[in-house]
């Protein structure tokens, strides 16, 4: 299994849309420390550690072009379909920057499957489909849940419609793929934030997710901190051994992952999410044990 981090939404996305590691397009995480900002910015929402919206110039610094923009070079339309609510994010307008935007309703999933074939009848070639609802479910019930597998069935109804509405138009290729994996969690292990061991985190500068903690603090400092329920890592040696993806093609690059990283135990989460605290969910990724780095890949041509 090639080496890969961080396992996160923010980074999967970025790394397809981009067609490149995180070293390269900057989304090192949930939430990054931004070294012009002087604080964590939750990359999703663009918002900092007090709500308020960070400049998409700092945010999303333009070092490459779109998976999109490449097409679109090359003469090739390519649209999005994802739900109407995160159209106008500056996360959507960095990700999909050269393609059509079209929207659904987040209500309504199979709607998706109607809005692909109306972009394959209007002559586009190339189609991101994202389907975000297997994701919550497994957020909020664990992904071995009757709530995770009830979603799953509407991921299969939505594919079997798809494959018999999309058929009619000659020469297809349907890919299929996550931006990562997922374990389940125990509430009652959570790591809460007034838990006196890791009091000295939330003081000093830091980052990340319930499964990858980020800090300023240096590896000894932390280790004797969480020695015995996480382990911790020393950034420089992760960077050098290549787990972002190679060397950072921006010098704040690095930057944004702190000195220090903190994998908690196997099915254990930090109550902090990169921005506030939040409620201990049964179902996370962030870390890099198979569960959250395996991802399906299903391609199907006709």
């Amino acid at each position: 299994m090639a080496k890969c981090l961080p396992t996160t939404t923010a980074a999967g996305l970025a790394s397809l849309a981009f067609a490149a590691p995180p070293a390269i397009h900057g989304a090192l995480g949930y939430s990054v420390y931004i070294p012009e900002w002087d604080d964590r910015v939750n990359l999703l929402t663009g918002e900092d550690s007090r709500g308020q919206p960070v400049p998409e110039n700092i945010l999303y610094p333009r070092v490459s072009l779109t998976l999109f923009e490449r097409l679109a070079e090359s003469g090739i339309p390519s649209a999005v379909v994802s739900p109407d609510v995160f159209r106008h994010s500056g996360f959507s307008r960095w990700l999909y920057a050269g393609a059509t935007y079209a929207g659904y309703e987040m209500s309504h999933p199979l709607d998706a499957v109607e809005v692909v074939a109306s972009c394959l009848d209007h002559g586009y070639r190339f189609i991101w489909l994202y389907w975000p609802y297997i994701d919550q479910a497994a957020h909020v019930s664990g992904p071995t849940s009757q709530e995770t597998d009830r979603a799953l069935t509407v991921w299969d109804n939505a594919y079997e419609a798809a494959f018999y509405r999309w058929r009619a138009h000659q020469r297809v290729a349907l890919l299929v793929t996550a931006d990562h994996g997922m374990m389940d969690l125990d509430p009652r292990q959570a790591i809460l934030r007034r838990d006196r061991r890791v009091a000295p985190l939330w003081v000093r500068r830091w980052a990340g997710e319930r499964r990858a903690i980020t800090t300023e603090m240096e590896p000894d400092e932390v280790h004797a901190l969480v020695g015995g329920i996480a382990t911790v890592y020393d950034q420089q040696k992760l960077w050098g051994e290549g787990w972002y993806g190679g060397p950072p093609a921006k010098a704040s690059w690095q930057s944004r992952t702190l000195r220090t990283l903190i994998i908690p135990q196997v099915g254990v989460q930090f109550q902090q999410d990169g921005l506030r605290d939040a409620a201990t969910m049964k179902g996370g990724h962030g870390a890099w044990t198979n569960d959250e780095r395996q991802i399906p890949v299903i391609v199907q041509t006709w």
